[in-house]
């Protein structure tokens, strides 16, 4: 379903984070087969089974990580391992879900750069450029989705569990896109 490797995991604790010893939450999710997944306060994303071999099958648990894999255990306030499970896992089958389409424009007024995004029937979103392409990357041949206000879903229809999720930018911000496109 994604193509993330390690090096692309450690793009996306790079893109989650301010500052730098990157690092990413491991959970397990509790349904039966719910599989794996790496979390950050600002996402998460399925863990494939040979990527898990890769790092070694971690424990549950918080860690550094380089673009040779996890490094030691790591303690990340306010975002646990158990806040991750109860917090943001469940958002995973949210639906209903609205179809999303990445437009080619952005929003660049420093410190926020943000891709806009187009939900047919509902009001344009974004998400931190940044974070964007670190997810989308591995998540290309996935659809995206509006999985509620403030957070992005890819999943392969609107009713499956989601392999990613991304929060996005507050809907304040982020002004209606043009409708001309760019030269």
């Amino acid at each position: 379903m994604t193509r993330l490797t390690v090096a692309a995991l450690h793009r996306m604790a790079k893109a989650a984070q301010t500052h730098d010893h990157p690092t990413v939450t491991i959970v397990t999710h509790p349904q039966q087969g719910g599989g794996r997944y790496a979390c950050w306060s600002t996402g998460c994303i399925l863990l494939p089974a040979p990527l898990l071999e890769e790092l070694g099958q971690p424990a549950d648990g918080s860690y550094r990580i380089t673009t040779r894999g996890l490094g030691d255990p790591a303690e990340i306030l306010r975002f646990t391992p158990a806040f991750a499970k109860v917090r943001m896992l469940p958002l995973l089958d949210t639906t209903p879900r609205r179809p999303l389409t990445p437009s080619c424009w952005l929003f660049d007024r420093p410190p926020l750069r943000a891709r806009l995004l187009d939900p047919p029937g509902g009001p344009p979103t974004a998400a931190v450029e940044e974070q964007w392409d670190a997810w989308t990357k591995p998540l290309n041949e996935v659809p995206v989705w509006q999985g509620g206000d403030w957070y992005l879903l890819w999943a392969p229809d609107p009713t499956t569990r989601a392999v990613g999720l991304l929060t996005t930018v507050h809907h304040r911000f982020v002004p209606e896109p043009p409708q001309e496109s760019p030269l």
